[in-house]
């Protein structure tokens, strides 16, 4: 059975959304996990955190690594039809090209895996429309663990360490262009 190019592309959108969806949860969480310093509203960071990676990496991608799949897709089919895993590890290593933009291993290291992840979803969904089979579970489990793992880091969040007396006076008295700002000035003026 012959794949047609809309169905091709509308399975390379599909594994671009999971693959990009479920490596910017996994990412946010790695953040999370090994901060240095505390983060007092876990649930909220890894919600807003999760959000941008998904958008900045989903681009790249969208873009460049749909580009790369298609020409690596049509190698397959004409040089090594039943290798799998050769697809991915070509993508994997188109990923790591991440790392001429931004030289950071942390990025290079992102872009092989979310590539090597798109690559493994991509022929996934290939093998279940061949076998005539649904993909439904596979597009609610990443919403379902999104909100588990928002949940988790909304009640596992460290509550903010209490304020003293001395600290909140000088919270309130400091900063610049506010009615308090003169206060000092106007009182001595008036003495």
């Amino acid at each position: 059975m012959r794949e047609s190019r809309g169905r091709r592309v509308a399975r390379k959108l599909a594994a671009t959304f999971l693959a990009t969806f479920v490596f910017s949860m996994a990412w946010c969480s790695w953040n999370i996990a090994v901060a240095d310093e505390t983060v007092y509203y876990q649930g909220t960071e890894f919600y807003a955190m999760t959000l941008i990676y998904f958008f900045y990496i989903g681009f790249f991608v969208l873009i460049y690594g749909n580009a790369v799949s298609f020409v690596a897709e049509k190698l397959q089919r004409k040089w090594f039809e039943r290798a799998d895993w050769l697809y991915v590890l070509i993508l994997g290593f188109f990923g790591s090209a991440i790392g001429l933009i931004f030289p950071f291993w942390s990025f290079i290291i992102a872009g092989i895996l979310v590539a090597m992840l798109f690559g493994v979803i991509d022929k996934w969904l290939l093998k279940r429309w061949r076998e005539d089979k649904g993909n439904k579970a596979l597009f609610i489990t990443p919403f379902v663990a999104f909100a588990l793992l928002w949940g988790y880091y909304h009640f596992a969040s460290p509550s903010l360490p209490p304020q003293t007396a001395g600290q909140a006076i000088e919270f309130a008295t400091s900063g610049s262009g506010t009615s308090i700002d003169r206060f000092p000035e106007e009182r001595e003026s008036a003495l």
